[in-house]
C-alpha cells in the first residue's frame, strides 16, 4: 500500500509541476496576445494612411513618366505642324518659284 501511495505522490507532484508550467505558458500566451492586440490596433489605425500615402507615390511617378513621354511627343507634334505650316504659306510672292509650280 505504501508502494501505491508513494507512486500517488509522486504522479501528484508531476502533475502540480505541469500544472505550474502550463499556468506559466498560460501567462506568457496572455501577454503575447496582449502585445498582438496592441500591434494590430496600431496597424489598423495606420493602415489607411500608410496605403494613401503609397499610393499617391506610385501614381504620382506613373503620371510623371506619362506626362513626360507626351510632353516629348507633342514638342514633335509642335514641330511638324511648325514645318508643315511654314510650307503652306510660302507662294510666289515670298518664294523664288512661279506660282504655275
Amino acid at each position: 500500500m505504501r508502494n501505491t501511495l508513494g507512486k500517488l505522490q509522486t504522479r501528484v507532484n508531476e502533475l502540480e509541476k505541469k500544472l505550474v508550467e502550463l499556468q506559466d505558458r498560460n501567462y506568457e500566451l496572455i501577454e503575447e496576445k496582449k502585445s498582438l492586440a496592441s500591434k494590430l490596433k496600431y496597424l489598423e489605425e495606420n493602415y489607411d494612411k500608410k496605403l494613401e500615402a503609397t499610393l499617391t507615390k506610385a501614381v504620382t511617378k506613373a503620371v510623371q513618366e506619362v506626362s513626360g513621354k507626351y510632353e516629348k511627343i507633342i514638342k514633335e507634334k509642335d514641330q511638324r505642324i511648325f514645318e508643315l505650316e511654314k510650307r503652306l504659306n510660302i507662294n510666289s510672292s515670298n518664294s523664288s518659284l512661279p506660282s504655275s509650280c
